[in-house]
């Protein structure tokens, strides 16, 4: 019975044996296993990735909502407050020029 030597064989470059076949198939399917796994890792990576940016997109389309809402709401106030303070400036303008009115009408028309 022959004696396996620990050591493997490294084959010369014009062996063609086929006892190296076998231990290429096995290299060859696992780096497509390799491969795979990195690729499938990767695609992973990036659907986490994808996910955690839209649920920061999600988180930022919430608060402008918010804002917006505030936003209107103060919009609003400032649209109410203006249109009082355009009516009193109009009040105040007519009653001043009643008042003017009155007195240029008693100064310089009332019959005495």
């Amino acid at each position: 019975m022959p004696r396996r030597s620990k050591w493997k064989r490294v084959p010369a470059d014009n062996d063609d044996s086929d006892d190296d076949e076998p231990v290429d198939k096995v290299t060859e399917v696992q780096r497509a296993i390799e491969m795979s796994k990195s690729e499938v890792q990767r695609a992973i990576n990036k659907t986490i990735e994808r996910g955690d940016k839209l649920d920061d997109l999600e988180d930022k389309a919430d608060t402008l909502q918010t804002e917006a809402q505030i936003f209107q709401r103060q919009a609003r106030n400032v649209h109410r407050r203006m249109c009082w303070q355009n009516m009193k400036m109009k009040l105040i303008f007519l009653v001043l020029f009643a008042i003017v009115g009155v007195f240029i009408y008693f100064v310089y028309f009332h019959p005495k």
